[in-house]
């Protein structure tokens, strides 16, 4: 462990009694070839540990199936490809995260083993600054001043004399056209970039041959934002940390940070950005009351669980979209603690912040449908008010809305990250925002044991992890599922007949993809299930035995499922955590009103806010 000058070691800190060190946890995650770039919307923290075990993917393409044949590849072509949606996006489904295989199941000694987790607040804030300072950066400022822009001649006084003459004939032209400039290039860096106006090969040399732009740091975006860092690259392009040179403390002198994720030059991706603007500046530009709670989304506020939208523009072919900086994700968080987990009191601090956060995306009629620990990100607070650790000072922020989707637009037939897919979604029933809570509980167990719930490595063997542990459906409801799923695809035939524009204009589960009654038929809701709405687990272990053939492996070790054979209290290793034993039950409790295989039956955020599990004090 590093030795930083720690302001949880004094004397009088809430951390002092803990010990310098605890057990190194080996990390549940293996390597996987086939992992496909991060998805950083969510800025990944990237540490420098050389034992660091990899970061989950999680990356949600918009871009052609065909250009990497992912889509076929995951799937085996069982799903139709994702069409173009009304807006001109591709709304792919989210798939597995590469990470999903690097996780490995726990053997029965582990599930034995006592393993020490954070028992609080201040423990955690120091276990984190022991690994990297520079997380607890004071970046906030509520007294920014807003700066005049200049010109290319004051700024190359301001500057160096060689500013100027350095520029390219590309540059030149730009701030010609430019009326707001506030700094110039660095001459340091133009050295690594090749400029070629008669080339448009590679954006005239801007990008790389994927298309991402190429970063170069204390480089310029828009003749605004100084590029101080790469806190990630994806699959879509790259985060990058930025000064606004537009405003500054007064105080300080310092000025104001920001994320920017600039989208590759593709046309696909580029259409899933203004999709996801459009989610972030609805969810910025309102003001909502839910259960008394009064939510201020305007970015100027910090009240607001989702991410701060700040703004939007193009800039040589990119998209780019300026937010606020975070600082790492649940994930990333598990990952430098080494998924040692979280003691119940420090979990209910967390779900309570998650809760609110979809109690308000839900409130504006909008579905995540991709919850999941790598789009749960958190702000830590200054190194300086470390001495005085509170509730408050835990900022816990709901990101990445490439994939959301309003209440009245729901047309994605298969969607969500493998290990969080609710099993609606799985049989390709009907879905509404309760994907979102079924989601949710599996991060609140993956934050307390430190691993996934469900770790299956295909849908196959998902939904059989599901039924293994949480048992059968009701007949009654696959009956009722299929009849449901049945009548929107007629009803929406008839729509069809009537107006040859209702593809367009009207988006639901069924016209996405073109669905008709022989196509619905072959989803799991049909094929798991006998005419009677029973599970034929026998059809199901045939067909995950088929796909290890397929694979060349097995599912660690095990040739069957059968049905209830598990427990959740086992599973989460209750009683070897010395939690006490009121505060389990009530845990206990708590996520059986999540995970329900009958979405109306899951209690909502607003409702499981109220819960005992985090009401009760003791």
């Amino acid at each position: 462990m590093r030795k930083n000058s720690n302001p949880f070691n004094s004397p009088n800190s809430p951390a002092s009694s803990f010990p310098d060190s605890y057990p190194l946890i080996t990390s549940r995650r293996h390597l996987s070839n086939s992992s496909r770039p991060s998805d950083i919307t969510n800025l990944n923290y990237e540490r420098s540990r050389k034992d660091s075990p990899s970061k989950r993917h999680i990356s949600q393409s918009a871009a052609e199936i065909s250009k990497a044949d992912v889509y076929t590849r995951l799937y085996n072509g069982s799903k139709p490809k994702p069409s173009l949606h009304h807006d001109g996006t591709h709304h792919q489904p989210s798939q597995q995260s590469p990470s999903n295989a690097l996780r490995r199941s726990f053997s029965s000694l582990e599930l034995q083993k006592e393993i020490p987790k954070i028992r609080s607040l201040s423990h955690l804030y120091a276990t984190i600054y022991d690994e990297d300072p520079s997380l607890f950066e004071d970046v906030e400022s509520t007294e920014f001043c807003s700066n005049e822009s200049k010109t290319v001649e004051e700024l190359t006084i301001e500057g160096s004399s060689e500013t100027e003459t350095s520029l390219d004939v590309y540059e030149r032209g730009e701030l010609l056209r430019r009326k707001d400039i506030y700094i110039l290039p660095d001459i340091h860096s133009q050295g690594h970039r090749s400029i070629n106006i008669r080339n448009h090969s590679n954006n005239y040399g801007f990008d790389d041959k994927t298309g991402n732009y190429v970063v170069i740091p204390n480089d310029h975006i828009k003749y605004r934002y100084r590029i101080l860092s790469v806190l990630g690259n994806g699959s879509f392009g790259n985060v990058v940390k930025c000064l606004d040179k537009k405003y500054t403390d007064p105080k300080n002198h310092k000025d104001k940070v920001v994320a920017i994720k600039i989208i590759k030059s593709d046309i696909n991706w580029s259409l899933q950005a203004v999709y996801e603007i459009k989610m972030l500046k609805h969810l910025n530009s309102h003001k909502t009351v839910v259960e008394g709670n009064t939510y201020a989304s305007e970015y100027a506020t910090s009240d607001c669980p989702v991410l701060k939208y700040y703004d939007h523009f193009h800039f040589r072919g990119h998209m780019c979209i300026v937010m606020e900086p975070l600082s790492v994700n649940l994930f990333t968080m598990l990952e430098i603690i080494k998924f040692q987990g979280l003691s119940l009191p420090v979990l209910q601090l967390f779900v309570k912040k998650i809760l609110r956060g979809l109690e308000y995306i839900h409130s504006m009629n909008i579905l995540h449908c991709d919850i999941k620990p790598e789009n749960i990100m958190i702000k830590f607070p200054s190194a300086a008010s470390l001495d005085d650790v509170t509730e408050e000072s835990l900022v816990v922020k709901i990101v990445d809305f490439g994939t959301s989707c309003f209440v009245n637009e729901i047309s994605y037939s298969y969607i969500q990250s493998r290990f969080y897919r609710a099993p609606e979604v799985i049989l390709g029933a009907r879905y509404d925002k309760m994907i979102d809570i079924w989601s949710l509980g599996c991060i609140v167990t993956e934050l307390f044991t430190g691993d996934a719930l469900l770790p299956g490595k295909n849908e196959l063997e998902q939904i059989a992890l599901i039924l293994e542990l949480f048992g059968a459906p009701n007949s009654g409801l696959i009956l009722q599922q299929r009849h449901s799923l049945l009548r929107s695809m007629k009803e929406q035939t008839a729509v069809n007949k009537f107006d040859e524009r209702a593809s367009v204009n009207n988006s639901n589960i069924l016209n996405s993809g073109g669905a008709d009654e022989k196509s619905i038929k072959k989803t799991l809701l049909y094929t798991f299930f006998d005419m009677e709405g029973r599970i034929n687990i026998q059809f199901l272990n045939m067909r995950i035995q088929a796909a290890q053939n397929i694979a060349g492996g097995t599912t660690n070790g095990r040739k069957t499922f059968k049905i209830a054979s598990r427990n959740l209290e086992m599973r989460l290793r209750l009683r070897s955590c010395r939690e006490d034993s009121k505060k389990s039950e009530s845990f206990i409790k708590f996520l059986s009103k999540i995970f329900k295989w009958d979405p109306n039956q899951r209690t909502d955020a607003s409702g499981l806010l109220q819960d005992p599990f985090l009401t009760d004090s003791d």
